[in-house]
């Protein structure tokens, strides 16, 4: 018997932009720094006093998983390879482990994607998947990894991580989800869903560790500088491509100008309003007014 196998396959949004600027070896090993500060956030998840830290828990994901990723160029491939268990478990607790897994990789992804903020501005886009991988070193195969790049580049369009259908049209597991996400965030879920495609509400997940933290100064400064990362990050980019249009209208490309609304700024217009749903739930006016997008 195993648990559900997750497999993630998660691209970093504008790193060939900022690849291609790159020309000298200061700033190369600069951004090799940064890719390598990336890899350690799951590196060091799977360290001896982590693990040390699971053994007491309630729920040690390594007796359940081997954990495996990859960074390979601007991609993150994760896997959480199920273990055959040597007894036998109740469905109820087949779904509960299945869905603590999940858990445990939301919130490792939401270190990762607030370095990416920070450091760089970059968001990422992405797609979950149940199929089987194997990760080796840098290589990564399985119809899983397929199906994430699939969910990553041909479905999700815009920064968001999607789920496959078979895990959307998985109930039992889906309701799992849902239990722990009440439970553990108060929160009713942490997927968000527009029209047939589902995605991991980071957003309003982060909103929900900042208000179970309270008024801890390190749970503070956390959430705060996640969403001003955010916000800033928004805006720039939303500038950036603004005036990329209004240049190109200028110089007569009318074609490429309205390409480039449609495959860049659309998307930070989405994320925009994605920031400003998210931030309402922090249910304060004063907080929502720090961190709203106004443009």
């Amino acid at each position: 018997m195993k648990l559900i196998q997750w497999t993630l396959f998660i691209d970093m949004l504008g790193y060939g932009e900022i690849n291609g600027t790159i020309e000298s070896d200061k700033h190369a090993d600069e951004f090799i720094s940064f890719m390598s500060k990336n890899a350690d956030i799951f590196r060091r998840q799977d360290n001896d006093d982590m693990r040390r830290g699971y053994e007491k828990s309630n729920f040690n994901i390594y007796e359940y998983y081997d954990i495996q990723h990859a960074l390979i160029s601007d991609s993150l491939v994760i896997t959480y390879k199920p273990k055959e268990l040597n007894t036998e478990i109740s469905d109820t607790l087949y779904y509960l482990h299945s869905a603590n897994a999940f858990f445990i990789i939301a919130l490792r992804l939401q270190w990762y994607l607030y370095h990416c903020l920070e450091k760089k501005k970059i968001f990422v886009r992405g797609g979950i998947s149940n199929r089987y991988a194997k990760i080796d070193g840098n290589f990564a195969v399985g119809s899983g990894i397929i199906e994430g790049y699939k969910l990553e580049s041909r479905i999700a369009k815009y920064p968001r991580i999607v789920i496959s259908d078979e895990i959307k049209k998985n109930q039992p597991l889906i309701e799992a989800i849902n239990f722990l996400s009440a439970r553990l965030y108060r929160i009713p879920t942490i997927f968000a869903q527009e029209e047939e495609i589902m995605f991991f509400d980071y957003a309003r997940l982060m909103v929900r560790i900042g208000l179970q933290g309270g008024l801890d100064f390190q749970n503070i400064a956390l959430y705060h500088n996640f969403f001003t990362y955010h916000r800033d990050a928004i805006i720039y980019h939303t500038d950036v491509a603004t005036k990329k249009i209004e240049q190109l209208n200028k110089d007569g490309k009318i074609s490429e100008a309205s390409k480039t609304k449609d495959s860049v700024l659309s998307k930070y217009v989405w994320l925009k309003n994605y920031h400003n749903n998210a931030i309402k739930t922090f249910e304060d006016e004063k907080i929502e007014g720090i961190y709203r997008i106004n443009i």
